[in-house]
């Protein structure tokens, strides 16, 4: 579908004008942990992780993929907020890390009587951020600076 595809993607919005629009975004490290646990598009499917190399090699290799644009998990949140030229065309960014209030606010500011207190899907993981390998982080910085800058989460 095409909201999965980054807004930056199309040579114009492909939303309707008067849609209100939102996004959430999620510090980047976090983000990828969660995308290398995902039983949807991460390594569930091809087995757990056999140890922190197994863990580091499959987000690096991911990470490698998109940086050639032949893998729409793991791209830039950046790409689904700004058009082509870096202008923000999304507006309302709602951040994971304050999910519940902040959806629950943009919902009723915006005069719908929905709320969210459930989260599905929530995987386990078993390695985070510190078992992240320097190479892993410095990648990560790389490809994701963007999403650092606008959204002002802190590299490590």
């Amino acid at each position: 579908p095409y909201w999965h595809i980054p807004i930056s993607f199309f040579e114009e919005n492909p939303y309707n004008k008067n849609n209100i629009l939102f996004t959430v975004v999620r510090n980047p490290y976090t983000r990828i942990i969660s995308e290398a646990f995902c039983k949807f598009g991460g390594k569930y499917h091809l087995g757990p992780f056999l140890n922190k190399f197994d863990f580091n090699r499959y987000i690096i290799d991911r990470i490698k993929k998109i940086k050639k644009k032949n893998f729409l998990h793991f791209q830039p949140q950046y790409l689904y907020t700004h058009d082509k030229n870096g202008k923000q065309i999304i507006e309302n960014i709602i951040y994971f890390e304050n999910i519940s209030n902040e959806f629950n606010n943009f919902m009723n500011k915006n005069g719908f009587n929905i709320k969210l207190n459930i989260h599905k899907n929530k995987s386990e993981k078993i390695f985070g951020i510190n078992d992240l390998f320097k190479k892993t982080i410095d990648l990560i910085n790389e490809v994701y600076d963007k999403d650092f800058i606008y959204y002002g989460y802190d590299k490590i």
